[in-house]
């Protein structure tokens, strides 16, 4: 890791991005892990082309959710919603072949992001779904 990359980790872990509840959103997603009591909440706002064009969380657990979150999210807006998808199951393969200690966290941020993208293709048949909660 070159000292760029230090910098903008050390960046996210001080300052998360996009710690925040989005007030317009159209997809709402939750990752729970009913062991620890964790929770991600993710909004996303995503415009007619599917692109994210504004993405937010909220989260209850681990201090390391804000830092997986942040560099979660800063990676995939702008993205297509499919984009996005490929990231978050890259990224949960990884954990699961790599396991980490406090993999939890990372894993709920995922789960939230597909559990909101699965949000956004409900509302497409039923718009009052409200959202889409997944379970690690």
């Amino acid at each position: 890791m070159d000292k760029k990359q230090e910098e903008e980790l050390r960046e996210h872990y001080n300052y998360p991005k996009n710690n925040k509840k989005l007030e317009n959103y159209n997809a709402k997603g939750i990752g729970k892990n009913p062991e620890n009591f964790g929770e991600v909440v993710m909004y996303l706002q995503v415009g007619e082309d599917e692109k994210i064009e504004e993405i937010g969380f909220e989260s209850k657990g681990c201090p390391t959710i804000a830092f997986n979150g942040s560099v979660f999210t800063e990676t995939v807006k702008g993205e297509t919603l499919s984009e996005g998808l490929d990231v978050a199951n890259e990224l949960l393969q990884h954990l699961k072949d790599n396991p980490i200690p406090d993999g939890d966290c990372p894993q709920m941020v995922l789960q939230a992001y597909i559990a909101a993208v699965q949000n956004y293709e409900e509302k497409k048949v039923d718009p009052t779904k409200e959202e889409c909660m997944l379970y690690i």
